[in-house]
């Protein structure tokens, strides 16, 4: 044969192989971990009346907490755990389930449930700085009369977050905040910024902040559901975004926050539902990411190990958008009258 043509023959040969190669989607599947947080939420009365609410609270810990005990003897990843994003859940469960609350305190203390420090759904930019102080006060208490300890910030679906949150969060002793939000009238949309940061507040203070607008807009504040009903979309959807990120997103850890969405009478009965998917996956063929059923704190110390072996995390400054905190704004002189009754009310 032609030298010539051989040597063409191979090149062509060669060049076919890389373009497989290139076409083949990466191999390192297997070593990604995506964090489901079980959360609900939480939202006061919202559709419910106060009783259908508090009932619906004690249930959904009731629930969770009957899978721990189910699934105390599976791998650690597939452990039952749950995140509080009210410190409400756990005083409605106390209140309902008393003779559970050592159950409760607990879990709480070997990681398997996360209670965050806020009471309940807040308006940011709306509440003074009094206000959004003493919405930690019923968490500051159980941490003195249970001997827990909380330093990791949950507010689940406002889409906005005001300059001073960092100030108030990191000088009340939190680390990190976790904002799942759901897109609705909101400029959210058009954010930049990267899906983890550090927040430094207007006086220096520093938290460290997961506020993910992809994640947010892909499935607002259920994507571990979403994960869980669509577990391939891990692999075609979750993984390549993440490895897009490059350099910004070193780490090979995904939190996909939410399952249950907006509390309900029913949200109790589906906790064994959500545990199972995670069992059924990670015991399923071929390469995959594990998925772990998790508490917020575990992925926000899976990110600071990463910055801790190499620093990534950027340094940001100012608000993030007003969203729903903006309607009031029509009607200032109420919130103008609203903020000198909350003035002359702790003057009193």
């Amino acid at each position: 044969m032609n030298p010539a043509l051989v040597i063409l023959v191979l090149c062509v040969l060669l060049a076919i192989g890389v373009a497989a190669t290139a076409a083949e989607p990466p191999s390192d599947a297997a070593e990604w971990t995506i964090y489901v947080t079980n959360d609900n939420c939480p939202d006061y009365t919202w559709g419910l009346t106060e009783e259908q609410t508090r009932q619906a609270f004690a249930d959904i810990v009731r629930g969770h907490l009957d899978e721990m005990n189910r699934t105390d003897r599976q791998p650690p990843e597939n452990r039952d755990r749950y995140n509080m994003a009210v410190t409400q859940e756990a005083l409605c469960f106390v209140e309902r389930c008393p003779q559970r609350r050592d159950e409760l305190i607990k879990r709480i203390k070997e990681g398997r449930v996360y209670v965050s420090p806020y009471l309940c759904n807040s308006l940011w930019g709306l509440a003074g700085t009094e206000q959004s102080l003493r919405l930690f006060y019923p968490a500051r208490r159980l941490e003195r009369e249970w001997g827990i300890a909380i330093d990791v910030a949950e507010h689940i679906e406002e889409p906005s977050l005001p300059w001073g949150t960092a100030t108030i969060l990191a000088g009340c002793g939190l680390r990190w905040l976790s904002n799942p939000f759901y897109g609705y009238d909101s400029t959210f949309g058009g954010l930049t910024c990267p899906p983890l940061f550090i927040l430094e507040g207007p006086d220096g203070s520093r938290l460290r902040v997961v506020m993910d607008r992809w994640a947010c807009g892909k499935s607002s504040y259920t994507q571990g559901a979403q994960v869980l009903r669509q577990p391939k979309s891990a692999t075609a959807d979750w993984l390549p975004h993440y490895r897009s990120l490059g350099a910004a997103y070193p780490l090979k850890a995904i939190l996909a926050s939410g399952t249950h969405g907006d509390i309900s009478p029913s949200s109790g009965n589906q906790a064994r539902g959500f545990a199972e998917q995670i069992t059924s996956h990670n015991a399923s063929p071929g390469p995959h990411p594990k998925i772990v059923n998790a508490a917020l704190p575990m992925f926000c110390r899976a990110v600071d190990e990463a910055e801790d072996r190499a620093p990534f995390l950027p340094v940001l400054r100012g608000s993030f958008g007003h969203s729903w905190d903006l309607w009031p704004v029509c009607l200032a002189k109420y919130v103008a009258d609203m903020r000198e009754g909350e003035r002359t009310f702790l003057a009193a």
